[in-house]
């Protein structure tokens, strides 16, 4: 990931939470009525000088609005989808209201988001309103994966997702979240969002694999192909180097 990639996520759009890095560990808490914001983002070859307009124009916009970047993510494969994004992050507004502020601001709207097109082949984020306080935990020795599902037949999904859920308890896969969001912007794929953005924890780098090529889950492959309109699964690692910036 380029220097220019981690300096955006590090200080742009969004946030207010607690965040503690270790060595190893992350933990994240949210409390109820503040905004998460997932970002998947793919540089523009040549946008540099874009990025840096765009970050240096929305931090002096946000500074003053309590925000926190929670945790930075690098995408190191593609799993299934078209989507080649280089990057995952989480942040967290103080509430839904700072976040529409910044982004209804004119100088946002005129000046620093007709840049995104210019620094970003794509740039998706996803807003969620937290209903309940939630702690998260990240471990740097861990794979992650981030699934966007798009729903085609939401009982068909409903019975392969509740179906193999002791199936993933065994194996070790841990749910961190599984969320719908209140809104979403993308650079290309516009304002129609996934139904579901969905962060498993898995122990090993080839637990994703494993899982989709086990007879345990081509029980229930059927329900996922009636249930699932289109699909974006991405291998995560944890980057700490989100510390080093903010």
């Amino acid at each position: 990931m380029n220097k220019s990639t981690v300096l955006y996520f590090s200080i742009i759009l969004l946030f207010s939470s607690i965040s503690h890095a270790t060595n190893e560990m992350k933990q994240v808490t949210l409390a109820e009525e503040q905004r998460l914001t997932l970002v998947l983002a793919k540089n523009k070859q040549g946008g540099e000088k874009a990025q840096k307009t765009y970050i240096d124009g929305v931090f002096r916009l946000a500074q003053h609005n309590n925000i926190d970047s929670l945790a930075l993510f690098s995408v190191t494969q593609t799993l299934a989808g078209e989507y080649q994004p280089e990057a995952f992050a989480m942040y967290a507004w103080h509430n839904e209201k700072v976040s529409t502020q910044v982004r209804q601001s004119g100088d946002y709207k005129t000046k620093l988001k007709p840049l995104q097109k210019f620094g970003w082949d794509e740039l998706a984020a996803a807003d969620v309103d937290m209903k309940d306080l939630s702690h998260y935990q990240f471990d740097e020795e861990k794979t992650y994966t981030l699934a966007e599902v798009w729903l085609k037949d939401a009982a068909e999904y409903a019975k392969y997702y509740k179906g193999s859920a002791l199936f993933r308890e065994k194996i070790g896969a841990k749910v961190i979240f599984k969320h719908t969001p209140n809104e979403y912007n993308s650079l290309k794929r516009g304002a129609q969002g996934p139904d579901f953005l969905i962060l498993v924890e898995w122990p090993n780098k080839n637990g994703p694999m494993q899982y989709v090529q086990s007879p345990e889950f081509k029980k229930y492959e059927k329900y996922i192909t009636a249930g699932v309109e289109k699909l974006g699964w991405y291998a995560l690692r944890l980057n700490n180097e989100t510390k080093q910036i903010y």
